[in-house]
């Protein structure tokens, strides 16, 4: 049932979807990097893990012959994209690897993953089990607005038979899905407003293009 009060998405302020899955890729992680780093400056996730997020994340497109201006675009930062230097793909292979062994075994410490300690030893990391957790939450708050938001088909819910929806499909306890969706509410609505925002200026920049190109 839709409310009046409910978060309003206009479809037609997202003027320039994506061309290709390849800039919808780009999109995806550029809005991914812009929430690790704002957790990071909660406090929540630290900036060593950002930064290897962002080389795993697009590391695959180097890796098959990608340049930095192809994946530049999916940077939130002008310093990111601006202030680079040339490294061996040897190098960054070899740590790419490294984390995602890392973040993909439940027990391997990071030390283990990049073998600087032995598979016994000690010093596993919590920060792991802290990155799933956000990232359950955010999934969860994720469908909780989804379902919310109005789209102006009237078949927004309101936002408890939401919370129950979610908590119905995942197993979980309302409660649950209600802190997830109040702890990243607002990254959520920051990033689709961030959104609407990218797609103008490009769309703006592309009937620019076109303009030029036509002179």
């Amino acid at each position: 049932m839709g409310r009046s009060n409910s978060p309003k998405v206009d479809l037609q302020q997202i003027s320039a979807p994506p061309k290709d899955e390849f800039e919808s890729f780009l999109e995806q992680v550029y809005f991914w990097l812009l929430t690790c780093h704002r957790l990071s400056e909660e406090g929540d996730l630290n900036k060593s893990w950002v930064a290897f997020e962002a080389l795993g994340a697009l590391f695959p497109v180097l890796d098959e012959g990608g340049s930095h201006d192809k994946v530049k675009d999916a940077y939130p930062f002008p310093a990111w994209r601006e202030e680079t230097v040339e490294v061996p793909l040897a190098v960054v292979r070899q740590l790419v690897l490294s984390w995602n062994k890392y973040k993909d075994s439940p027990v391997m410490s990071l030390g283990q993953a990049f073998e600087f300690e032995h598979i016994n030893g000690q010093g596993r990391s919590a920060m792991r089990k802290k990155a799933a957790k956000i990232n359950e939450g955010i999934k969860y708050a994720n469908e909780v607005f989804g379902l919310y938001a109005e789209t102006g088909d009237g078949s927004a819910l309101s936002l408890e038979d939401a919370f129950s929806s979610v908590a119905e499909r995942y197993g979980k306890s309302v409660s649950t899905i209600r802190d997830a969706f109040y702890r990243h509410r607002q990254a959520i609505e920051d990033n689709l407003q961030g959104q609407r925002a990218r797609r103008q200026i490009l769309t703006e920049t592309s009937r620019s293009s076109c303009v030029d190109n036509s002179s």
